[in-house]
């Protein structure tokens, strides 16, 4: 069983995920207080309207908090905002 405290990509995935709403909204998704499963991510758009909408399908899948549901790799990050962004 792996530790549930180790970086993995998908640790990585996650933490760009956080820069890229904070990026794209200017301000940090789950602000003065600890993020916790039970928590609803926000979506981007609800923040800043001029974003897509596939956009907050992108972050919402980064921001998973089960590791397995979030993309394997920063390369599938790339590939599916290259998508996004067309």
């Amino acid at each position: 069983k792996q530790n549930a405290f180790a970086a993995t990509p998908q640790t990585d995935v996650f933490s760009l995920g956080v820069i890229l709403f904070e990026l794209m909204t200017g301000r940090c998704p789950f602000p003065k207080r600890a993020l916790r499963e039970q928590d609803i991510l926000p979506r981007p758009s609800a923040v800043n309207p001029d974003l897509p909408p596939d956009l907050d399908e992108l972050f919402l899948q980064m921001c998973q908090f089960e590791a397995g549901k979030r993309p394997a790799s920063m390369q599938e990050v790339v590939q599916k905002l290259q998508v996004v962004m067309r």
